[in-house]
């Protein structure tokens, strides 16, 4: 490759600042699917920075250890419903789930 078609520099946005935030498609499907708002963001959270979603941007998983581990944790209805109860809670929302 020449000097002059060599790539300089990469963007990467996943926020909301480039491109339409994901949480935007997340919101939606939630909606279609009829279950809470916010519930797959709290079920993406709930474990913090060791979670398999903040790990992988971090670089330390691979694809496939991802899809596994993030596949596990957003299938773990019990956890998912406890973080979210905790979420409504701390909001002072209806709890009843």
């Amino acid at each position: 490759m020449a000097a002059s078609n060599r790539i300089r520099a990469v963007i990467f946005d996943i926020g909301g600042v480039v491109v339409r935030s994901p949480f935007i498609a997340i919101s939606a499907y939630e909606r279609e699917q009829g279950l809470p708002a916010n519930y797959i963001n709290v079920a993406l959270s709930k474990l913090g920075d060791s979670g398999a979603f903040q790990r992988y941007e971090r670089g330390e998983l691979s694809y496939s250890e991802f899809i596994d581990l993030w596949t596990a944790e957003l299938n773990d209805a019990d956890a998912n419903n406890r973080a979210y109860r905790a979420y409504l809670k701390r909001r002072d929302l209806d709890v009843r789930m």
